[in-house]
């Protein structure tokens, strides 16, 4: 367990995923509804911008946000509406990762962040130590992702910890773990 609390430490300290936590912590904090369509696409905005979710039509995602009536389904910690936000019909893309950040930022005690480095740590790790009953495509889906992350804290005695101590430690684990590290300049 210290060394995911050691890991979410880095995070909120580093100087870039520190600020950004803090920069998104007082947004969401300030607009928690989703109403107001300005107010939205603020969060929207941000969030994309801060988190590279690849939306290319943020003010239409506002528009879509609002438009479902979220914040009873939020507060409920309703799963199936991160689907409801991921099916932006605009685009026709599958939002997923970004409405997974989107539901956590309004409830992270109910919603696990979902990213695409952290699929493929998970997956790693269930090769490895087999914590639970799922395939990689079931990481696709919320309820069962987030029943993954469940049996990934229940086997490794994390289960006294919130999601957002976990989400930090798996997206930090696997950045360092998958990303190409950065190369001196030539002549450097």
């Amino acid at each position: 367990m210290e060394i995911v609390l050691g890991y979410g430490r880095r995070f909120s300290t580093d100087g870039r995923t520190g600020g950004d936590e803090r920069a998104l912590a007082w947004l969401f904090g300030t607009y928690p509804a989703n109403v107001e369509p300005s107010q939205v696409l603020v969060k929207v905005a941000a969030l994309n911008s801060l988190y590279h979710t690849n939306v290319f039509a943020v003010t239409e995602m506002a528009e879509h946000i609002c438009g479902l009536g979220i914040d009873p389904a939020l507060a409920a910690g309703d799963l199936a509406v991160v689907d409801r936000i991921a099916a932006f019909p605009v685009t026709r893309d599958r939002h997923y990762s970004f409405a997974t950040k989107y539901c956590s930022w309004h409830q992270p005690e109910s919603f696990p962040i979902y990213d695409n480095l952290v699929e493929r740590l998970l997956w790693s790790y269930q090769r490895h130590f087999n914590f639970g009953d799922f395939g990689r495509e079931d990481l696709q889906d919320y309820p069962r992702y987030v029943a993954v992350i469940l049996s990934f804290m229940a086997r490794f005695g994390l289960g006294s910890l919130m999601f957002r101590q976990v989400d930090k430690f798996l997206w930090l684990h696997a950045r360092e773990r998958y990303r190409p590290k950065r190369r001196p300049p030539e002549g450097a």
